[in-house]
C-alpha cells in the first residue's frame, strides 16, 4: 500500500523505477552470460581440436570423441553438451578467431555462419548480419537464397570414397541421377506497371516494367484491357504502335515466364559464373550470373579448370543464348537458369528448345547440386 507521505502517482512512478533498475538488471545480465558462454564454448571447441591435431587420441577412436565426452559430461548433470553441440563448438572456433564473437551475434548465428566454405565470404556474411540485426531465421534464409557454398554435412573429410566391408579397396558411391527443376520463361515477357488514358482521343499508353530497372510507355492503337501487375508480350511496329497478348500465369505475379532474355557471352569466368551482356527491350545491359543451383569445384583447381572449359567449349558457338533470372546473392550476381544451342541465332527457339547449361554441368560430373547442409538445420543449441 502506498506511503501516506507519498502521493499515488508519485508511489507508481517510484515501483516503475525499481522494476526498471531490475529489468535492465536482468537484460545486463542476460548480455553479460551470453558472451561469457559464447566465449567459453569457442575455448571448449579450442580444445576439441588440440586434442584431435595433437594426437592424444588414436585415429580410429577419433570419431567416438565428441560422443563419449557428450556421455561423460551429462553424467555431471553439466546440459547443452550434446555431440551435435561439440561439433558446433568445434566448427565456429576453426571458423572464427574469438575477438569476433561480438555482442550484436547470438552463439546460434555464428553456429549457422560457421558452415560457409569462402573464408571471405564468410566475414561478408557476418558484417551483413550484424549491421542488419537478422535474426537466426533470416540469416538462414538469406544463406540459403544464395546458394552459399558450404562444407560437407558433419565436418568430416571430404571426398573419401567408402572402403569395402572386408578392407578392400575403396568402392565408390552409385551415381545419383539429379534432375533440376526449372520453368523455360517468354522473352521480354514484361510486367504492366500503369496503364493510363492520354488524350481526348482516347488513344491509351502503358507502362511496361522489363527488369533490371528498364521501364518503357507505348502507345496502344485502342483501349488497353490490361491493369497494374499483368504479365504481357508485346509486338511493336515500325511506327511504334504495339499489339498487347495477356498472359495467363500460375502465379499471380507471373514470376514463372518473367525475367527471360536473350544475352550473350562476355567471359566465362568459371564454371558456375559468367558476364553476359542481356538484351532488355531495346536495352543492352552487362550483367554477371551465377548459375542457380549447382556448384562447381573452384577455379585454382583441376577440376574447375574442367568445369570453365566445358562451359567455354558448350557457349563457344552460340552467338545467343538465353537467360531466366532470380534473385541476387551478396555479390549482386543473378542466379539464373541458362539455355543454349550450338549454332542458333534465334532467341525465341533456344527459349523453347535449348539445353540446360546447369544441368549438363551436373550430367557431365563437373558441377554438385547445391543443398543446405545439416549443419545449418542443426544451428540451435539443445
Amino acid at each position: 500500500m502506498p506511503s501516506k507521505q507519498l502521493a499515488k502517482n508519485t508511489y507508481q512512478k517510484f515501483l516503475d523505477d525499481i522494476a526498471g533498475i531490475y529489468d535492465r538488471a536482468l537484460k545486463d545480465v542476460h548480455v553479460a552470460v551470453e558472451a561469457i558462454l559464447k566465449a567459453a564454448y569457442w575455448k571448449i571447441g579450442e580444445r576439441v581440436v588440440e586434442v584431435e591435431q595433437d594426437g592424444h587420441i588414436r585415429a580410429q577412436y577419433g570419431a567416438h570423441l565428441l560422443e563419449q565426452i557428450s556421455s561423460d559430461m551429462a553424467k555431471t548433470n553439466r546440459k547443452g553438451f550434446s555431440a551435435r553441440n561439440l561439433r558446433n563448438m568445434r566448427q565456429v572456433y576453426t571458423a572464427f578467431p574469438i575477438r569476433q564473437l561480438t555482442a550484436e551475434l547470438t552463439w546460434t548465428h555464428f553456429v549457422a555462419l560457421s558452415v560457409i566454405k569462402d573464408k571471405e565470404e564468410r566475414q561478408a556474411y557476418l558484417k551483413k548480419a550484424a549491421g542488419k540485426k537478422w535474426t537466426v531465421e533470416e540469416l538462414k534464409d538469406v544463406l540459403l537464397r544464395d546458394q552459399v557454398k558450404t562444407i560437407p554435412s558433419g565436418n568430416g573429410p571430404v571426398g573419401r570414397l567408402p572402403a569395402s566391408p572386408a578392407g578392400g579397396p575403396a568402392v565408390p558411391a552409385q551415381a545419383e541421377v539429379i534432375r533440376l527443376a526449372f520453368k523455360r520463361g517468354i522473352i521480354n515477357a514484361c510486367r504492366v506497371v500503369e496503364p493510363r488514358a492520354c488524350d481526348a482521343k482516347n488513344d491509351r499508353k502503358v507502362r511496361l516494367d522489363y527488369g533490371f530497372g528498364v521501364k518503357r510507355s507505348f502507345r496502344l492503337p485502342s483501349p488497353a484491357s490490361v491493369k497494374p501487375d499483368d504479365v504481357v508480350v508485346l509486338t511493336e511496329s515500325p511506327e511504334g504502335l504495339v499489339e498487347i497478348k495477356k498472359i495467363t500465369a500460375k502465379d499471380p505475379r507471373g514470376d514463372p515466364v518473367l525475367y527471360t532474355y536473350a544475352a550473350r557471352v562476355v567471359k566465362v569466368i568459371d564454371g558456375d559464373t559468367l558476364k553476359v551482356e542481356v538484351k532488355v527491350g531495346e536495352t543492352d545491359i552487362g550483367k554477371k550470373l551465377r548459375l542457380r543451383r549447382i556448384n562447381t569445384p573452384e577455379i585454382d583447381t583441376p577440376e574447375g579448370k574442367k568445369a570453365k572449359d566445358f562451359v567455354v567449349k558448350a557457349l563457344k558457338d552460340c552467338p545467343w543464348i538465353v537467360i531466366k533470372t532470380y534473385s541476387t546473392d551478396i555479390y549482386d550476381r543473378y542466379l539464373a537458369d541458362i539455355f543454349y544451342l550450338e549454332g542458333c541465332d534465334d532467341p525465341g527457339r533456344i527459349a523453347l528448345e535449348g539445353k540446360l547449361l546447369n544441368q549438363d554441368l551436373l550430367d557431365a560430373g563437373l558441377a554438385d547440386l547445391w543443398r543446405t547442409p545439416d549443419l545449418l538445420d542443426l544451428a540451435m543449441l539443445n
